[in-house]
């Protein structure tokens, strides 16, 4: 079970470069939506603090 884990993982020896073709996309997309809510939760607190 472990050993059949172990061998999708490496996928025959390029499971490293299969890997990070995966992370760094998904790393950039959810890095992208976090500064986008952290700029929107500024701009909504920028916008509450003028009405008041």
């Amino acid at each position: 079970m472990i050993q059949n884990i172990l061998d999708f993982i490496s996928m025959d020896g390029n499971g490293f470069y299969i890997w990070i073709s995966y992370f760094i996309p998904l790393t950039l997309f959810f890095s992208l939506v976090l500064v986008r809510k952290i700029k929107l939760n500024k701009i909504l607190k920028k916008i509450k603090k003028n009405e008041l």
